[in-house]
């Protein structure tokens, strides 16, 4: 059977991107729910075919639970079609969770990063955003448009290398912000940095680095450290404070040792 936009009936619109939009679907055939990004033929270009590419490795890597996978991908004289898992949640909301469930979505977000990492992918813009609460306290990583590969072997194009630096602003890295080529080991230990970010504001109910000017941000997260209200609890400080270390090796060789068997009350 040929793929086709016909198969799917459009439900609703679940967001919408720099290359196209995202609607929530049903497939004809199957009657299962699925998420499909629509891009105009007018904006295919190489950013992408890696978010196609990336989003195929990931698939095929099985034991990566807790990201969006790909279904299939395909096109017409229009657009471009990718069709995914939808995820049946929605972002995780910006305020104070919880110390229970915050260990609960430490350990699955540390999990799902590593994961992802271990595949040869970093994210490049991990935050809150792009971080679905699903029911039974599961959430899935998705959004890899940022996405690139970590391995520069034969087998990755040029394209789909870690040589672009993004971000969102108060999720970015130091290491980003100094400038300088832009390599995968950035892109690796920015995504660590992220979700340090992430865990302080599911903890805080605010960013570690808390300004509206952008320029004034960025000069405080090369420079400052997070600052923990007095009263925090003794296990957030554990984890949050190495991911949020300024220097790369020492975050990097506690994320690489980091065990999340160990984060409990």
């Amino acid at each position: 059977m040929s793929l086709s936009i016909e198969n799917y009936g459009i439900i609703s619109e679940l967001g919408k991107g720099v290359y196209g939009k995202v609607y929530r679907a049903i497939n004809k055939i199957t009657g299962e729910t699925v998420a499909i990004k629509v891009i105009p033929i007018k904006r295919y270009n190489k950013y992408v075919r890696r978010e196609v590419a990336i989003l195929k490795k990931m698939t095929k890597s099985m034991a990566c639970n807790n990201i969006i996978k790909m279904r299939s991908a395909f096109a017409d004289k229009s657009n471009i079609y990718i069709v995914m898992d939808f995820a049946s949640g929605h972002s995780l909301e910006k305020k104070i969770i919880p110390k229970e469930l915050w260990i609960h979505y430490a350990k699955k977000l540390i999990e799902a990063v590593k994961c992802i990492h271990n595949a040869g992918v970093a994210h490049n813009d991990i935050k809150l955003d792009n971080i679905v609460a699903e029911p039974f306290l599961q959430f899935k990583l998705v959004d890899f448009g940022f996405a690139c590969m970590t391995n520069s072997d034969g087998d990755v194009s040029i394209e789909n290398q870690c040589t672009f630096v993004v971000g969102t602003p108060a999720y970015i890295s130091p290491e980003k912000l100094f400038g300088g080529k832009m390599t995968s080991t950035i892109a690796i230990s920015s995504d660590v940095w992220a979700v340090g970010v992430v865990l302080f504001y599911l903890a805080y109910g605010r960013y570690p680095f808390n300004y509206k000017d952008v320029d004034i941000m960025y000069a405080h997260i090369k420079i400052d450290e997070p600052e923990f209200p007095a009263s925090s609890p003794e296990i957030y400080r554990k984890i949050i404070l190495p991911l949020l270390n300024k220097n790369v090796e020492q975050r990097m060789k506690f994320w690489n040792s980091l065990d999340i068997d160990i984060i409990s009350i």
